[in-house]
């Protein structure tokens, strides 16, 4: 897609607070899942490439959105 659109993929970095499985469950069904009227979706544009540790000790894995549950 990038090679198509002249070779810039515009790529932005997000991140999703949750578990693992969490995480895996939207990677495979994506966020269209009935569990979402419940949440808060923030989104939040960043240039990191990597997971970072919270003050609450939770490692934060790479996602496009930011969702606060």
């Amino acid at each position: 897609m990038a090679r198509k659109n002249g070779g810039d993929p515009n790529f932005k970095y997000g991140w999703y607070a949750g578990y693992r499985e969490q995480i895996e469950r939207i990677v495979t069904y994506g966020f269209s899942s009935s569990e979402m009227r419940s949440m808060m979706i923030r989104l939040m544009e960043s240039d990191e490439l990597s997971a970072f540790q919270t003050k609450l000790g939770i490692r934060r894995d790479t996602c496009e959105y930011d969702l606060a549950i």
